[in-house]
């Protein structure tokens, strides 16, 4: 039988490619890290007057407390948000060369944002009192107390916090809510879709949000606060108010200074007064579609269905009250 001169083929070993395989596991163990990888840092840099900080966060939390005169010292936490290629070099990049820049007095954190990119930080930075502040975070919170400022703080859907600052305070957020507390300078607070909880602020206040309520205690000089759809609430209130919204409600509790002016409007909300009973001011009401009730002693000057003229003691303030379907309430 004539057999066919066709060589009998036999599989080669596959060591080659095996021994390639082994060599880039090897080779990307240490260049792929899992989500959730850390590690942090800690600076502490020397200033010799008042400071100038500016921190950009893109996502993570950035807090600025009180510390000793002379020095800035900065904590970071750099975690990974994804799987990422070479992420174990790129952590220890940001642990031995945390993205911290000084000029004298001015000191920049978290500037460089390509470096930065799919890490979630949280920065803790202590600060001498008399410290300028200007943070920005994407998707962070940001608290702040016990320094001078001026501040400039914002947040695209974080929550905004300042205490004790002892100047001027401008905050944005884009969905979360501010608070701010025992504030000495103006201030000025916008969210769209957050809330608005203020206190003790002693010099003139601008608020605006969106959807949110915004409530407000104890202010000490000119109130002006805006909102779409939320609720407006002042406790303690003698100065001057100067306060609307589309479909929320007003509250207003307190006593008008004299020659103080309240101009109080609303489209379809309610309107309710609780005043003391040792306030003295000229009141205006109307309304277009809802009730006047008044539950305290007042001199009647001119009174239909839809409006109210009166006094209350000699009328050393002004108040004025707008609605459009609301009821309108005093007491």
């Amino acid at each position: 039988m004539r057999m066919s001169g066709r060589p009998c083929s036999r599989r080669a070993p596959q060591w080659p490619s095996l021994v390639a395989v082994f060599a880039l596991a090897a080779l990307t163990a240490g260049c792929v890290m899992r989500e959730g990888a850390a590690t942090s840092f800690e600076k502490t840099l020397t200033v010799d007057g008042p400071v100038r900080l500016e921190v950009r966060n893109g996502a993570g939390d950035t807090e600025i407390t009180p510390g000793p005169p002379g020095q800035v010292h900065i904590r970071g936490e750099y975690r990974l948000q994804r799987f990422i290629w070479a992420g174990a070099r790129r952590l220890e990049d940001l642990r031995d060369n945390p993205p911290i820049e000084q000029s004298g007095n001015t000191i920049n954190i978290g500037l460089d944002a390509d470096r930065l990119r799919y890490f979630t930080i949280t920065y803790k930075i202590a600060v001498p009192r008399e410290t300028l502040v200007r943070a920005r975070a994407g998707s962070g919170d940001i608290r702040a107390r016990g320094i001078r400022g001026p501040l400039r703080l914002n947040a695209g859907s974080g929550d905004i916090a300042a205490e004790d600052i002892g100047d001027e305070v401008e905050a944005g957020t884009g969905s979360g809510d501010i608070h701010l507390l025992r504030v000495e300078g103006p201030v000025s607070a916008g969210a769209g879709s957050g809330d608005l909880v203020l206190d003790a602020l002693r010099d003139d206040v601008r608020a605006r949000t969106g959807s949110g309520d915004i409530t407000v205690s104890r202010p000490a000089r000119r109130l002006h606060a805006i909102t779409g759809s939320g609720d407006i609430r002042i406790t303690d209130a003698t100065a001057d108010i100067n306060i609307s919204t589309d479909s929320g409600d007003l509250t207003i509790l307190g006593n008008p200074a004299a020659n103080s002016y309240w101009d109080l409007r609303t489209s379809s909300g309610e309107v309710r007064l609780d005043l003391s009973p040792t306030a003295s001011f000229r009141f205006y009401a109307r309304t277009n579609s809802g009730r006047i009730e008044t539950r305290m002693p007042l001199v009647v000057e001119d009174k239909d269905r839809r409006t109210l003229r009166a006094r209350a003691g000699n009328g050393d303030a002004r108040i004025e009250v707008v609605t459009s379907s609301g009821n309108i309430r005093i007491r």
